[in-house]
């Protein structure tokens, strides 16, 4: 039983991964700024998009029919797709900065306030038109 319990849970989450990464690599990674690959191999968003949609988002949805078919196959693929999403984010984390990571807390730069970090927003807005590199934990302390 708790084999089976272990399985539904890996599958679940597999598809939970699949669907986001193959989400954000049609309509959130061909939309952010050029101006954040500045510096870096990429000239465009195409290849990080075709990374996140293929090789993360493709492997994990293999990795959840595999689990489902073939479970000993299925977990060599569910680490591979734990791997895959690994050095996706510590490409884009050296790529773009560790500032992206903020979004996730709602504490990242906007462009309009609605949440609740909304005084953290404008805050920060005037010290990202005065110092470009300023970053969101800069700007809090005084950047």
């Amino acid at each position: 039983m708790n084999n089976r319990i272990a399985r539904v849970a890996l599958v679940t989450l597999e598809i939970f991964l699949a669907l986001t990464a193959i989400y954000g690599a049609i309509y959130v990674v061909p939309v952010q700024p050029r101006g954040l690959l500045a510096g870096s191999l990429f000239t465009d968003y195409t290849l990080p998009a075709l990374g996140l949609g293929i090789v993360v988002g493709g492997g994990a949805l293999a990795a959840a029919v595999a689990v489902v078919l073939r479970p000993r196959i299925g977990m060599l693929l569910s680490v591979l797709s734990g791997g895959s999403i690994i050095v996706f984010e510590l490409v884009e984390t050296s790529v773009v900065g560790f500032d992206v990571w903020l979004h996730a807390i709602a504490s990242g730069p906007r462009s309009r306030s609605t949440s609740t970090a909304a005084w953290m927003a404008l805050r920060c807005r005037s010290a990202f038109q005065c110092h470009s590199g300023c970053s969101p934990f800069m700007c809090l302390s005084g950047c």
